[in-house]
């Protein structure tokens, strides 16, 4: 009998001895899953502004639609005056959603689905670049008539 009272007084005790540290467990498990939250927060966070700087993007190459049609369509005599200047306008355009992407891109090295897809979006806008920049070259070489 007495040696169930003290196994009894011991497990009493060992309970109570043992709660601060359920409780510091507990505490743990709700910092770790509030930072997780935070971390996905930030991360949708950044894919909403990366979305809306690709959405802008998207818009102003739009454009590029337009100038090339009149390249295609008028003589060079009637785009010489104002082709450069749009191509130049173009090239900023470019350049300033590259440098975005090229951001992103460095935020996350590791190779996923939306990474493979900056990478790819970014080679594209580089070739659109330089086929602007080189049109461009050529208008600002010939003379007006």
């Amino acid at each position: 009998m007495a040696d169930a009272t003290c196994l009894l007084i011991a497990l009493i005790a060992a309970y109570f001895a043992a709660r601060p540290v359920y409780r510091q467990f507990a505490e743990q498990r709700r910092q770790s899953a509030a930072a997780a939250v935070t971390m996905k927060v930030k991360a949708a966070v950044a894919i909403e502004t990366e979305r809306d700087i690709v959405r802008k993007g998207r818009d102003d190459l739009f454009r590029l639609d337009g100038i090339l049609e009149a390249f295609d369509q008028f003589s060079w005599h009637d785009i010489y005056q104002t082709w450069p200047d749009q191509a130049y306008d173009l090239i900023e355009t470019c350049d300033a959603l590259l440098r975005e992407m090229h951001r992103y891109r460095e935020r996350n090295p590791k190779i996923t689905s939306t990474q493979q897809c900056r990478i790819e979006t970014i080679a594209v806008l580089e070739q659109v670049r330089s086929g602007i920049h080189d049109i461009r070259h050529i208008f600002v070489r010939i003379p007006a008539a």
